[in-house]
């Protein structure tokens, strides 16, 4: 599981999984790997052709992960890229480090997050 220590700066992370299995068995794993991360922002799980597992969304696991958050993180299901791009950039300092992480279209974020930043 990833773990972000907690530092002087600012950090947003931006995550996807690849698959709804993989979100149900990973689950108590996800829910304190964020917890150094100022913001987490869950985008909507990439299917890679899995079929949708009833409860098991980025909705419930957000829910799941404020339960057990520490006192002022803020966590949110965003739902598609275009939905998290526009969050960040809302959310963004100079000096923040943004991190997108997981699997499937998520490693698309980096690139529309640039262009929205410098107007392309």
């Amino acid at each position: 599981a990833y773990e972000i220590p907690k530092r002087d700066w600012s950090s947003d992370v931006c995550s996807s999984d690849l698959r709804y299995s993989r979100t149900l068995h990973c689950r108590d794993g996800f829910l304190h790997a964020f917890r150094g991360a100022d913001v987490v922002l869950l985008t909507d799980i990439y299917a890679a052709g899995e079929s949708p597992i009833d409860g098991v969304d980025s909705a419930s696991l957000a829910e799941a992960m404020r339960r057990v958050a520490p006192q002022g993180q803020r966590i949110e299901a965003v739902g598609g890229l275009d939905a998290a791009r526009d969050e960040v950039v809302k959310l963004m300092a100079p000096g923040d480090l943004i991190l997108c992480m997981g699997a499937g279209t998520i490693t698309r974020l980096p690139d529309s997050l640039m262009d929205a930043i410098t107007g392309k």
